[in-house]
């Protein structure tokens, strides 16, 4: 499976989120899930004074580097996350 260049992303703090949510498909939280899900006015109000300025930076990210399978709309987002693996769960 690919795996996003975790090196780039614009917040670092943001990386171990992102992580669970690609290996162990676990919410990655109220801001990111808006951003995979390419919900652009639900990602501005979620955005902390940290990823408010970032988010150009964070749309173009996303479109780069995460898995087109995993981000784009709502739906696939729930998709990747329901379709939790056997050795995924916790």
């Amino acid at each position: 499976m690919y795996q996003p260049n975790y090196e780039t992303a614009p917040n670092q703090s943001m990386v171990p989120a992102i992580k669970r949510y690609v290996d162990n498909r676990i919410s990655p939280g109220h801001f990111l899930t808006a951003l995979f899900s390419d919900n652009l006015t639900d990602t501005f109000v979620r955005a902390d004074e940290t990823n408010a300025p970032l988010i150009k930076d964070w749309v173009t990210w996303v479109y780069v580097e995460m898995p087109a399978s995993m981000v784009g709309s709502a739906e696939k987002v729930k998709q990747h996350l329901d379709s939790k693996c056997f050795y995924c769960r916790i």
